[in-house]
């Protein structure tokens, strides 16, 4: 399920790893 937002900087790489694990 896509996220309904992410979070916009250096911490979307994070948030889109967080994701796919």
């Amino acid at each position: 399920m896509p996220p309904k937002k992410l979070p916009i900087g250096s911490n979307t790489l994070d948030t889109v790893v967080q994701i796919v694990k």
